[in-house]
């Protein structure tokens, strides 16, 4: 079979587990006899396994969770930095650098962040860029809030297999 350029995933909305808008309160049907016990809406551990939202979180009615806009179409030039951010140092520092690594690919795939409107600007982790790429300010402040991590993951659970994600 001949080799088939990948079809363009371009930009996922990806939503943290820690998310206030993910409902996690016990789980209730119209049957309460039958309800299972401790049994929650969502379920933020299998969702942190396979990362997908649609089959494991609902989101409490009315709320809009802050959405991290990923960019799946990596151009050449950012993905050379990701992979050249894996190997670094001299003599007894060289090798593998996971920290290096993970950090470069949130600042090259993470294209944007969106509140709703009610939260206020000062809450807000502010989306800036430097050299087309996030910013040392922007992550820091992604590290500080828990999120880099989880960013990396969700990408690199999906970046091999687009045809698991769904555009929003």
């Amino acid at each position: 079979m001949a080799i088939l350029k990948r079809k363009k995933v371009g930009i996922v909305d990806f939503i943290h587990p820690k998310d206030g808008a993910i409902d996690i309160s016990e789980l209730r049907t119209e049957d309460t006899e039958n309800d299972e016990p401790g049994k929650l809406v969502s379920d933020i551990e299998a969702y942190e396994e396979d990362w997908d939202f649609d089959k494991h979180c609902q989101l409490i009615e009315g709320e809009k969770p802050t959405i991290f806009k990923i960019n799946f179409d990596l151009l050449y030039n950012r993905a050379k930095d990701i992979k050249n951010s894996t190997i670094g140092g001299q003599g007894k520092e060289a090798g593998f650098k996971l920290g290096d690594f993970s950090f470069e690919v949130v600042k090259n795939v993470l294209v944007g962040i969106e509140y709703a409107s009610e939260v206020p600007l000062c809450d807000r982790i502010i989306y800036t860029t430097k050299h087309k790429k996030v910013s040392d300010q922007t992550m820091t402040e992604l590290l500080n809030a828990g999120i880099v991590e989880d960013i990396f993951s969700f990408y690199q659970h999906h970046k091999d297999d687009p045809s698991l994600l769904k555009k929003k």
